[in-house]
């Protein structure tokens, strides 16, 4: 019996990997949690102005900036007014 050769990383597997290892907010983070990371992680793409998620639901999961063309508004709600 033969064993198939191991396959190449595709590079969208190499990219996810690289902006892990890069982030500066990961910096630190032990080899295990790194590949944790890694193995658990994907790369999404969002078009300005959609909307990722809003303040009160419930969190699923976090996201990591790569890297942004423009400052994120975040709305303040329930603030009162002195």
């Amino acid at each position: 019996m033969t064993l198939p050769s191991p396959q190449p990383e595709s590079s969208a597997a190499q990219a996810l990997e690289t902006a892990i290892e890069s982030h500066p907010f990961l910096v630190g983070l032990k080899p295990d949690h790194l590949r944790a990371l890694k193995d658990n992680a994907l790369m999404m793409r969002y078009e300005p102005g959609e909307v990722i998620f809003r303040e009160g639901e419930p969190a699923n999961r976090f996201y990591l900036i790569a890297s942004s063309a423009r400052t994120t508004a975040i709305w303040a709600t329930n603030c009162s007014s002195a």
